[in-house]
């Protein structure tokens, strides 16, 4: 006797879904913890923001929800 499937199945995020929103969470950090950086530190915190969206590929572009790929397009414009 075969045991009988699972009655529901739960919808995970895409990993590419998962790796933009931990994305968007860093830069959000960064912005919360260097709001108005002077300038010698704006390249730093630049350049830790760039570091911190290079996790991000085209491929979790294009399989993201639109509304997280232009919330994290404003946040690294913001840079």
């Amino acid at each position: 006797m075969r045991p009988r499937k699972y009655p529901y199945k739960t919808i995970r995020p895409l990993p590419s879904t998962k790796r933009v929103k931990d994305v968007i969470k860093h830069l959000q950090l960064i912005k919360q913890d260097f709001p108005n950086p002077s300038e010698y530190m704006k390249p730093r915190v630049k350049a830790l923001a760039e570091l911190t969206s290079e996790d991000v590929r085209d491929y979790d572009l294009k399989f993201a929800p639109s509304e997280l790929v232009s919330q994290l397009r404003d946040l690294q414009s913001s840079f």
